[in-house]
């Protein structure tokens, strides 16, 4: 039986359809054969991920199959048994739409992840469908086989760490979970590797003051970008439901910082910058993992997780000094411009940005207003901090070493014009 399907393979009919697929969307856990649906005999390691490669499947009356003139390291002898066949799936252009919104996922994302080489006059080709299919799951963190028999089934929740997690749904999870590792991984491949190294808060703290007064959003960022991990900030999320403050994913021995709440001031950006990239240092993102947190973590409660709670002191003591700051006001009343003038004339002395001191001052207090109205008044005051971000992306992301496929991906998530890059 082996050897009769062994020769339909190397001398297949003339009735079959050629559907080719690019290799570039598997990570290097999957293989060509698992996704297609195929027994997992026909998984050796010569089928991993090879960039840019394309192999061609065809499709006979009852089984997927691998042309052996085209395709010569797999020779035919292990042809998965009857037992095994599988019907492939491929839906309509109009078919998936239905089925993604069917999944909750948004019709930003959605447009987002529809590529640009997509056309009417692709509809007839069943390549250029499978193609299509394939690209949606891998830039929404999808299961392409899944999405292939028609289900929208997110991957990778269970390496996912949530933090201040209250009322959010397992689908929830899964989308935010499967949607920032498909948009870090993208990242990455435009940011030179660098050596992973672990850095101590105060050790990156003396190396920010040695150039700079205060430890700041602008110094962070610039440290995060040298450290090769790249911080970008989220305009299409995968849900209708924006419910995510900010992630740290690791991929490999690397990591990406995305951030979710756009703001309008530095300092709470500094915060959330330096928390993240405590994450990265503590090794709370190593192994492929990721932390989401949900909430802000400067204002949310202590919940008694050890990982947010280090997260924590290491952020303050990389912006402060200390890991655990004691600010205290001198009057139970004050105003938000009497606050502005204080951390601006004290800031400095201490090396704290008055930004983020006055901060320090509203968790003490928890007098947030005044701490928000010190912000207005404090320079820059109020900024478009999302842009400002995004426009480091496009300057510190080589794009020649991005796809052309993921360079329109990443224009769309990050919402940067095609002329600005």
């Amino acid at each position: 039986m082996l050897d009769r399907r062994a020769d339909r393979v190397a001398n297949p009919p003339q009735e079959h359809a050629a559907i080719e697929i690019p290799l570039g969307f598997l990570t290097s856990q999957d293989c060509l054969c698992s996704l297609a649906g195929l027994c997992p005999v026909l998984c050796p390691a010569e089928h991993r991920r090879e960039p840019h490669r394309r192999i061609y499947l065809e499709f006979l009356p009852h089984i997927w199959t691998i042309d052996h003139s085209r395709f010569p390291i797999w020779d035919g002898a292990h042809a998965c048994s009857p037992g095994h066949r599988r019907h492939p799936v491929v839906q309509s252009p109009e078919q998936l739409r239905v089925e993604l919104r069917r999944a909750g996922i948004a019709n930003a994302a959605i447009d987002a992840a529809w590529p640009q080489w997509w056309s009417s006059e692709a509809e007839g080709s069943l390549s250029a469908t499978a193609e299509l299919t394939f690209t949606v799951a891998r830039r929404l963190g999808l299961s392409p086989r899944a999405l292939l028999e028609g289900e929208a089934r997110f991957v990778w929740r269970d390496e996912t760490k949530f933090k201040h997690l209250t009322s959010a749904m397992t689908e929830e999870q899964a989308a935010l979970s499967s949607f920032g590792r498909a948009v870090g991984g993208a990242l990455m491949q435009g940011v030179p590797s660098v050596q992973h190294q672990r850095f101590a808060s105060h050790e990156i703290r003396e190396s920010i003051l040695a150039s700079s007064p205060v430890v700041d959003a602008d110094s962070l960022l610039v440290v995060c970008w040298g450290l090769g991990i790249p911080v970008a900030q989220l305009r299409v999320f995968p849900l209708n439901a924006k419910r995510m403050h900010a992630m740290s994913v690791g991929i490999d021995d690397r990591a990406a910082i995305l951030l979710a709440r756009s703001e309008s001031y530095l300092a709470p950006t500094a915060f959330t910058v330096a928390h993240e990239l405590a994450h990265i240092m503590l090794g709370h993102v190593d192994g492929g993992e990721a932390v989401v947190d949900m909430e802000d973590p400067l204002q949310s409660a202590d919940d008694g997780d050890d990982e947010e709670a280090a997260a924590d002191e290491y952020a303050l003591e990389l912006l402060t000094g200390q890991s655990n700051p004691s600010v205290v006001a001198d009057t139970e009343r004050f105003s938000a411009s009497q606050l502005a003038d204080a951390v601006m004339a004290q800031g400095p002395q201490l090396q704290i940005d008055p930004g983020v001191l006055a901060l320090c001052a509203g968790h003490a207090t928890q007098k947030w207003d005044k701490a928000y109205g010190a912000l207005k008044i404090i320079p820059p005051g109020n900024q478009d901090v999302s842009s400002y971000i995004n426009e480091l992306v496009h300057r510190e992301v080589d794009w020649a070493s991005v796809a052309d496929d993921v360079q329109d991906y990443l224009y769309a998530v990050l919402g940067i014009a095609d002329a600005d890059v």
